[in-house]
């Protein structure tokens, strides 16, 4: 039996310690790796007798899907997926053609891990009855985020509340666009709301630390809302009232003269840029307080921005 020389167990140790060095480096980064994929603030919404809609968000933009039942063949993909899942930080999966009045579980598979080791559970509501569907003029709201350089925010979470009634929510995709399905809406688990009367609601808006916090009185006339600024919050009303343009020739002249900000003769970008660097400034540009209310907020930036369509 030979004797190992001193280069040979130099060798042998030197092996071991890279071994386990890899070993504990691999170790690490799954760690980080699963916890950065870890699903949060998983919420269930637009909760009816056959869909239901569930969010979570992740540190790190990671591809998820929902297992549903333990039905590990049939993942559902994220809303805004078509073919393939794709990564995002904010997730938004619908699961329809549910029965009613039955009890699901289900698990989030978020990048290669699942989650948790248990089975997270939600039950449908009971057979809705359709003979109180909502009228054709509420059956969305429809509208658009953006920040204050005007860019269009993806992946913020736009969730109505209504007193009674269960929380609808959806995701902007890219565009910033937002869909509501007010025709799912649903006071008592039985019948569907019907919007005919005075209904107040509050729309939040979420895009990590910023918010918005708006309230409205529903029926709306126009289902379709004017782009605001998310970090706003207002009453949406008497914002709206802001927005009524004058019927006269001269009126809208006077109101063209107001919007042209820098004075160069049209209406464009370069204006509401102006508006835009003066948000929530105590120390403004007076040009940029289209409404004149002493402060320049986002009810100036959606006058400049109605001014250029």
């Amino acid at each position: 039996m030979k004797i190992p020389t001193v280069f040979g167990l130099v060798l042998i140790i030197t092996s071991l310690s890279l071994g386990l060095i890899l070993y504990s480096f691999q170790k690490t980064n799954d760690h980080n790796l699963k916890q950065s994929s870890t699903p949060q603030n998983i919420k269930i919404f637009n909760l009816t007798d056959r869909q239901a809609s569930i969010t979570w968000q992740t540190n790190l933009a990671t591809e998820g899907e929902v297992e549903l039942n333990g039905d590990q063949k049939n993942l559902k993909r994220d809303d805004r997926d078509l073919n393939t899942p794709t990564p995002h930080q904010v997730h938004f999966v619908t699961l329809k053609n549910l029965n009613p009045d039955t009890k699901y579980s289900y698990k989030i598979k978020s990048g290669n891990f699942s989650y948790p080791d248990y089975n997270l559970e939600f039950e449908t509501l009971p057979q809705i009855n359709t003979d109180n569907l909502s009228s054709e003029k509420n059956k969305f709201l429809r509208g658009t985020i953006l920040n204050t350089n005007l860019n269009p925010i993806d992946e913020a979470l736009v969730t109505l509340k209504i007193d009674g009634a269960q929380e609808i929510a959806s995701i902007t995709g890219i565009s910033g666009n937002f869909i509501l399905p007010l025709n799912i809406l649903s006071a008592d688990g039985t019948n569907f709301l019907e919007i005919d009367s005075t209904l107040p609601a509050i729309l939040l808006v979420e895009k990590s630390s910023l918010k918005s916090n708006i309230s409205l009185n529903l029926p709306l006339e126009n289902p379709n809302l004017p782009p605001f600024t998310i970090g706003q919050s207002f009453n949406l009303s008497e914002y709206l009232q802001t927005l009524k343009r004058p019927s006269n020739p001269e009126s809208l002249q006077t109101d063209i003269s107001i919007y042209d900000l820098n004075a160069d003769g049209t209406l464009n970008s370069l204006d509401s840029a102006i508006v835009s660097d003066n948000i929530n400034r105590k120390v403004f540009d007076k040009k940029a307080d289209l409404n004149n209310d002493g402060k320049v907020d986002q009810k100036d930036l959606t006058l400049i921005l109605k001014s250029l369509q």
